[in-house]
């Protein structure tokens, strides 16, 4: 195939008798007017999300403390904890963070089926105190303000 560059950015193609034709023919071809986007190989420099738990079950945490971080409501909250608006949980007392597997019956098209979830809830804490008769008594803390 023979090409000749013609005006205005064109190309005249001699089509021979190889491509089936009868006899040779010329046919104005165009060039592209914009340059073809290439792909690239970079663009993954960013990084993680660190999403997860960012305590473990019966570990202190102070008010405000993130509990989880996670996308959707994966894990739910329980007593003295409250949901972001990304669904981050986070602690609304000082306690102790209780991690705790809550089974429920869901109904489906079929019938019943089980559905797990995982329940996050802070324990206010406690302390230890002794009466007169030397026994000991479990009290939870009162906030005064």
């Amino acid at each position: 195939m023979l090409s000749l560059i013609g005006l205005a950015g064109r190309v005249l193609c001699r089509l021979d008798r190889t491509a089936g034709l009868k006899h040779a023919e010329w046919v104005p071809r165009r060039f592209a007017s914009k340059k073809a986007k290439g792909s690239t190989k970079n663009g993954r420099e960013s990084r993680g999300q660190r999403l997860g738990d960012k305590v473990s079950h019966g570990q202190a945490v102070r008010c405000g403390n993130v509990l989880v971080r996670q996308r959707g409501t994966v894990k739910r909250a329980g007593v003295g904890v409250g949901v972001g608006r990304d669904h981050t949980l986070f602690a609304l007392e000082d306690g102790t963070v209780q991690f705790r597997r809550v089974r429920r019956r869901k109904l489906v098209k079929s019938g019943y089926t089980w559905e797990d979830r995982v329940v996050v809830s802070v324990k206010p804490p406690t302390h230890v105190v002794e009466n007169e008769k030397n026994e000991r008594a479990h009290v939870g803390l009162a906030l005064v303000l």
